[in-house]
C-alpha cells in the first residue's frame, strides 16, 4: 500500500459479501493505526516499507452470505472502529468446521463452537452501522451497497 496500485487512492472498500469465511482476524491488524512503519534502506539505497498499514478511511460490505471467518472480520471492523460496515446482517454461520466431500455435493460439518471476545455470533451474526438491501442484481452503478460506501467516503 505504500507502493503500488493503492498508494495513491483517497479511500478503501473492502467488499466481504458472498464470501465462504477463511479469514483470520490477523487481517484486521492492516487498519492498526497506532502501529509504526517503518522504512528499511539497504546500502544500495534500496528502500522497503515494513509493517505498512491503512490510514486513509475505509467501508466494509458485508451480506446475508458473508459467513464464518469474514464474521469474525466484519465484528472487529465494526466493534473496533474501523470504517462503516455497510449492506445486510452477516449469516450467523461461524462455528469452525470440516469438509467432506460427498457423492451428491459438498457436506459441511460444525467441528468446534466459536466465540469472539466472548460473544457467539452463531445464529446471530453481524448487524451493519448503515442498512442497505442489495438491489436484485447488483453490478456496477447497480449496486446499492457499493454506491452508499462511495458516497459515504466521499463525504456525499
Amino acid at each position: 500500500m505504500s507502493q503500488g496500485a493503492l498508494k495513491d487512492a483517497d479511500a478503501l472498500i473492502w467488499d466481504l459479501r458472498d464470501g465462504w469465511g477463511g479469514a483470520q482476524p490477523e487481517y484486521l491488524d492492516l487498519f492498526n493505526a497506532r502501529a509504526p512503519t517503518m522504512q528499511v534502506t539497504d546500502r544500495s539505497g534500496t528502500s522497503e516499507f515494513v509493517n505498512v498499514k491503512w490510514r486513509k478511511p475505509v467501508a466494509m460490505l458485508v451480506n446475508g452470505r458473508t459467513r464464518s471467518g469474514k464474521e469474525v472480520l466484519a465484528y472487529g471492523f465494526k466493534k473496533y472502529r474501523l470504517g462503516e460496515l455497510i449492506g445486510t446482517r452477516t449469516e450467523g454461520a461461524v462455528l469452525a468446521a470440516t469438509a467432506f466431500l460427498m457423492a451428491s455435493g459438498l457436506l459441511l460439518l460444525a467441528v468446534e463452537d466459536v466465540r469472539v471476545d466472548g460473544e457467539r455470533l452463531e445464529g446471530v451474526g453481524v448487524t451493519p452501522t448503515i442498512e442497505v438491501q442489495a438491489g436484485a442484481a447488483y453490478a456496477g452503478s447497480d449496486d446499492p451497497q457499493l454506491s452508499r460506501a462511495v458516497a459515504v467516503l466521499s463525504g456525499s
